[in-house]
């Protein structure tokens, strides 16, 4: 197996961790899961509880579209279709959403209804709103402009007395003495003069004591806070229903809001409408002034001239070619009737003092494209005057309207002139033709033709009066049925169930998040965690025999252990390093120890003479001291001579386990001491088990070990004793175990579960695959009591053989 192979085993055997490994870890922890829920399930409580109730009104408006009026009256409408308003124009519904949604509208109902000034009063979890029948004053606030804040604390006190304090203007405290005075009674204080005005339910919602918190908000931020809670959407694409909906704190303020807002803009539509035909009245008005003097000064003119000159009647005279006379005069008429409004119309349109004024509509030029020019005229024209009202002059958007309303009024302009001189050509036309017609009657007087010019004259000024005349009742005809462009279909209705906070939702929300969120941490402390878990992790990437897993002594958390790795945390060795295997006892590590016996004496059972093994490991605190130890006391147990040797002389962790006396392996191999035997202690505890301690820590343990004693002392202790096992330092990290692995049959390789990176495996192989250590086998320790949830399997391995 190559080395690219070995490492795609290791990550394959880190990663085998499924849903069922999962559920096993999150029930090994349950406690867990209880202390989440239930504080998951108490910050959800606490929230619903603390949270104010929201309340949600509906109502629907139909927009109408001219012709949803009574039967009758419709057909009267139906007959001013050449109107400046055409009452079948059916109204643009989106635009309808746009202006009801609009801040105008809003800041107009904010207004009306007061709303910028809220009251609430302190509730055991929240601040409840007052409005309604809940509320028993208010307060108008005199002195404070429409942009600033203003507020204060009011305390009722019975007998019709208030007291007032904790004054406030635009976020900064006033300095001043609670005030008292009495409902309904208007006082100076130190926010300017002020009115508390009793309530229709003052005697219900009052009470002696009760405390009410006013706040006046600025009128643009109030418009901002209620314009957020309205929606407006269109309730079918095949019908001009709108559904309006309104969410708020009080359920009367919501209904109130609803119908205001439909109020306001039903009140915004007629005005508007309106403009235009008072214009065209005015413009009207003026006109037949002028042609009622202009026709009053015809008829003295033909009545002196006649009675002067004594002029027969003109249709004496030649009566076929008057005939003919009669039918251009007709034609004439028409046209000079059409040439003079049109006149009018293009004087009125360039004189500059008309300038923003709208033009009057259909009134009779028979051209439509001039038509649809001064009502798309109109309309600009009254979008600039409406927001000339709104915002001022120096609007950008003003100052472009200007612009397009200038190019509107010269194409206008220059589409008269056209017409202008069409009908003029026309007439010129006729009047050729007429100038035939009176050659053929030269016998008629010079008096005849001056009466027929100025009859003709009396003619189209009766004419164009009378038509001025009409225009002017279907002008006012169109104002008196300026109606609301909207009907309510339903007044604003809604549960008085709050639509939030959800309990029930926001109960689940927490049980669930009480259960993840302890999920998460396991999984995630798992799927991050590098280190070996078992026997299936090792497996997957050393191919060196299994000598025996350990089992974890002292219940400890695997999970605090993987996260205190994560972060670099050093472990500690796994608890008290001790001797834990006991004659006749059966837990679960004297067990493993069992097992791990029979697989060492099957390994050493080819030695001729006593056995030496070295345990080493990767990095200190895998327990090399602990495994050793127990092994040792074990093969005692079986009536083995055992001979554990401390060959760590930079820690002498396994002296501990005689006291650390001062006579030692270092001191025999400083040549201190002839006789090995006499530095062996006997393990009081153990019979049959010896131990050979470090004795003094030297401070040139390397050159010690080389003296060339080391050697000689093994040799004698192999003829000694059935086992020899020697406590190695950390493989790579000093020389020592190099040097001691020279003189051993056997080494142990100790790795800890949960502690030991996968990453180290491959170096692992590498030690095996070398024969640096001399017939190398592995022993996995603190090896979770549940590790077989993660695959390992119970029996072991040694040389290709089950043991």
């Amino acid at each position: 197996m190559d080395e690219l192979s070995r490492n795609n085993q290791m990550e394959d055997g880190g990663a085998q961790f499924g849903m069922r490994n999962l559920l096993i870890l999150c029930l090994r922890r349950w406690r867990w899961y209880v202390v989440t829920v239930v504080v998951a399930l108490a910050i959800a409580a606490f929230y619903v509880k603390t949270t104010p109730p929201m309340y949600k009104r509906d109502a629907s408006i139909m927009v109408l579209d001219g012709r949803q009026e009574s039967s009758a009256l419709g057909k009267m409408l139906a007959d001013f279709t050449d109107m400046g308003f055409s009452f079948s124009d059916k109204a643009n519904v989106n635009n309808v959403i746009a202006a009801i949604q609009s801040p105008d509208v809003m800041r107009e109902v904010v207004a009306t209804l007061g709303i910028d000034v809220s009251y609430t009063s302190p509730g055991t979890f929240y601040d409840a709103t007052l409005y309604g029948k809940t509320l028993p004053v208010t307060v108008k606030f005199r002195d404070i402009d429409e942009d600033e804040t203003a507020s204060m604390t009011l305390k009722l006190l019975g007998d019709g007395n208030v007291e007032m304090a904790g004054f406030a203007k635009n976020g900064k405290a006033v300095d001043s003495e609670p005030l008292q005075c009495r409902v309904g009674q208007t006082v100076h204080t130190p926010l300017g003069i002020l009115t508390i005005a009793p309530t229709d339910y003052y005697a219900k919602a009052g009470g002696k004591g009760k405390r009410i918190d006013v706040r006046k908000s600025d009128l643009n931020s109030a418009t901002g806070r209620f314009l957020g809670g309205l929606s407006v959407a269109i309730g079918d694409k095949k019908s001009t229903i709108l559904n309006l909906s309104y969410t708020d704190l009080s359920t009367k303020r919501a209904e109130d809001i609803l119908s205001a807002v439909v109020d306001t803009y039903n009140e915004v539509w007629v005005k508007n409408r309106s403009r235009v035909s008072n214009s065209t009245s005015r413009f009207i008005d003026e006109r037949l002034a002028i042609i009622e003097r202009e026709l009053g000064n015809v008829d003295t003119d033909i009545a002196n001239y006649k009675s002067k000159n004594l002029v027969p009647d003109v249709e004496m005279a030649y009566t076929l070619s008057m005939e003919r006379a009669d039918k251009n005069s007709a034609t004439l008429l028409d046209l000079n009737t059409r040439l003079s409004v049109a006149r009018y119309i293009r004087d009125y349109i360039a004189d500059k003092a008309n300038t923003n004024q709208l033009i009057p509509v259909d009134l009779g030029l028979e051209n439509d494209k001039i038509d649809e020019q001064i009502k798309n005229y109109n309309a600009i024209q009254l979008e600039r005057n409406q927001m000339i009202a709104n915002s001022g002059r120096q609007n950008p958007l003003v100052h472009d309207m200007d612009k397009q309303l200038a190019q509107i009024r010269r194409a206008i302009i220059y589409s008269m002139d056209n017409m202008m001189m069409s009908l003029s050509t026309r007439i010129s036309h006729l009047q050729n033709d007429e100038q035939k017609t009176n050659t053929n009657i030269s016998a008629n007087p010079t008096q005849a033709k001056f009466l027929l010019s100025v009859e003709r004259q009396q003619k189209v000024k009766e004419a164009l009066y009378l038509f001025l005349l009409q225009k002017r009742e279907e002008n006012e005809l169109a104002r008196a049925f300026n109606a609301d462009n909207t009907q309510v279909i339903k007044s604003p209705t809604g549960s008085n169930a709050p639509i939030s906070p959800k309990g029930s939702v926001i109960m689940l929300i927490g049980l669930v998040a009480g259960l993840a969120l302890p999920t998460a941490v396991i999984y995630l402390l798992e799927v991050s965690n590098t280190t070996i878990r078992g026997r299936r992790d090792v497996e997957g990437s050393v191919t060196a025999p299994m000598l025996g897993e350990l089992p974890r002594i002292g219940g400890g958390s695997r999970n605090v252990s993987q996260l205190k790795a994560s972060f670099g945390i050093r472990q500690a060795v796994g608890g008290e390093c001790r001797i834990v295997v006991e004659a006749g006892s059966r837990n679960s590590a004297n067990e493993a120890f069992r097992i791990m016996r029979t697989n060492f004496e099957f390994m050493a059972a080819s030695e001729t003479a006593g056995s030496v093994t070295m345990f080493t490991s990767a990095a200190s605190g895998t327990g090399k001291t602990f495994a050793t130890a127990n092994l040792a006391a074990v093969l005692a147990l079986g009536g083995k001579r055992v001979l554990a040797i401390d060959g760590d002389m930079r820690k002498g962790s396994l002296s501990g386990f005689v006291g650390n006396p001062n006579k030692g392996l270092a001191g025999y191999l400083a040549g201190t001491y002839a006789d090995a035997a006499e530095l062996v202690c006997p393990y009081a505890k153990c019979p049959g088990l010896d131990i050979m301690p470090v004795g003094t820590l030297p401070d040139n343990p390397t050159e010690l070990l080389s003296s060339g004693r080391l050697e000689p002392f093994v040799d004698e202790m192999r003829r000694r004793y059935d086992y020899v096992l020697i406590d190695c330092p950390p493989v790579n990290v000093v020389a020592d175990t190099a040097i001691i692995a020279r003189n051993v049959d056997n080494t142990v390789f100790v790795l800890r579960a949960g502690m030991t990176d996968r990453s180290v495996l491959p170096d692992v192989e590498k030690l095996y695959l070398s024969a640096r250590l001399r017939n190398m086998t592995l022993v996995i320790n603190d090896v979770a009591c549940t590790e077989e949830a993660f695959g390992t399997d119970t029996g072991y391995v040694y040389a290709g053989r089950h043991l």
